[in-house]
């Protein structure tokens, strides 16, 4: 799960969600924990309001909403 300010612009929480994407194994090098991360696994279906620039970035990749068990 990520947090991101209202007001971060909608480029830069979709770039920090794409950058990640990218780079997840220079990720584990450096935070092994971080492992099971994936785009995918942070649009699942909570009860709060998603940021609009991680809301573009499902869009654009076709990552539909998961059910949160």
């Amino acid at each position: 799960m990520l947090f991101a300010h209202a007001k971060v612009p909608d480029d830069v929480v979709y770039k920090v969600i794409e950058t990640m994407e990218a780079n997840k194994a220079e990720m584990i090098a450096v935070a092994p924990n971080l492992r099971e991360f994936s785009a995918a696994g942070l649009n699942k279906k909570y009860d709060f309001p998603y940021h609009p620039g991680a809301l573009k970035y499902f869009k654009d990749k076709n990552i539909e909403a998961k059910a949160f068990p």
